[in-house]
């Protein structure tokens, strides 16, 4: 039986964590859980980028990104610069992430400016966030 995952539900593959966002046909659009140190690392470059008067956070790929609150994931970013997987076998954590960060990746995906594919953008532009959403 296969399990069903949503939007904002948490999968590893290859040892690394991943945000479900949406799959059709043979592409699967993940957002990966960055540890701790990439997480900082990309945050120090965003930050020092948006002391630029004319900055846009979504002119780069590498900036492609939301910071989580979900408590399992404190101190940690979801990037979906580069969003689709291949051919994977979805490993379930039974962790998703809470509704503020559902919500804030969700914005994100959908800003006109965001570097992400307009397939990506279709699919999720009508979900519907649930309150209290679990895993």
């Amino acid at each position: 039986m296969t399990e069903s995952i949503k939007f904002g539900d948490v999968f590893k593959h290859h040892e690394q964590e991943y945000v479900f966002l949406a799959k059709t046909g043979d592409i699967l659009y993940a957002a990966q859980i960055l540890d701790v140190e990439k997480t900082r690392q990309i945050k120090r470059l965003d930050d020092h980028r948006a002391r630029r008067p004319d900055a846009n956070r979504f002119e780069n790929i590498l900036y492609c990104y939301v910071m989580l609150s979900t408590e399992e994931f404190k101190d940690r970013m979801a990037h979906f610069g580069d969003p689709t997987l291949d051919g994977i076998v979805i490993d379930k954590t039974g962790v998703a992430l809470n509704t503020e960060d559902m919500r804030t990746l969700k914005n994100d995906l959908c800003d006109p400016r965001t570097l992400v594919a307009g397939e990506l953008k279709q699919l999720v532009r009508d979900l519907v966030i649930p309150q209290n959403h679990t895993a």
